[in-house]
C-alpha cells in the first residue's frame, strides 16, 4: 500500500509543478510518457486477446492517443497559444532569449574551441556576459531563473 501512495503522492506533485510552471519541455516529456505508457499497456494487455487485436491494437492506440493530443491542443486556447510558440521563431521572450543564449555559445566555442570555458554554472555566470547580445531584456521569470542560478 506504501509504493502505491508514494506513486500516487509523487504523480500529483508532478502533474502541480507542470500546471504551474506551464513549461513546454514538461509538457511535450508528459505526452510522450503517456504515449509510451499507453502503448506499453496495450502491448501487455493484448496476449490472450484475438489475433486481429494483437496486430491492429497498438496502431489504433497510437491513433487514439495523438487523436486527443491534437483535440486537445485545438480546443484548448491556451494550450494551442503554447504549442503555436514553439513556432514562431523570435517572435515569443523565451525563444527569443535562448536563441540569443546560443549565438552567445556558439561565439564561446569559436573563441575557445579546444579547453572550452571551464566546467559548471559558476564558469558560465562569469563568461556569458562577455558574450551575450547587448539590448535584449529577458522576461521577468528568465531574469529570476538567470539570478537563481
Amino acid at each position: 500500500m506504501a509504493p502505491k501512495l508514494l506513486a500516487l503522492t509523487m504523480t500529483a506533485v508532478n502533474v502541480a509543478c507542470l500546471v504551474l510552471t506551464f513549461s513546454r519541455g514538461g509538457w511535450i516529456g508528459l505526452v510522450v510518457s503517456v504515449f509510451v505508457l499507453a502503448l506499453l499497456l496495450v502491448q501487455w494487455w493484448n496476449v490472450s486477446w484475438p489475433k486481429f487485436w494483437r496486430i491492429w491494437a497498438v496502431p489504433i492506440a497510437a491513433g487514439t492517443v495523438l487523436g486527443l493530443l491534437v483535440l486537445a491542443v485545438l480546443a484548448v486556447p491556451t494550450l494551442r497559444d503554447r504549442a503555436s510558440s514553439i513556432f514562431v521563431g523570435r517572435g515569443d521572450s523565451s525563444n527569443n532569449f535562448r536563441i540569443n543564449v546560443w549565438y552567445a555559445v556558439i561565439n564561446m566555442i569559436k573563441a575557445r574551441p579546444i579547453l572550452g570555458i571551464g566546467p559548471g554554472n559558476v564558469a558560465f555566470n562569469q563568461i556569458y556576459p562577455i558574450f551575450q547580445r547587448a539590448g535584449f531584456l529577458p522576461s521577468a521569470p528568465t531574469r529570476l531563473f538567470w539570478r537563481l542560478r
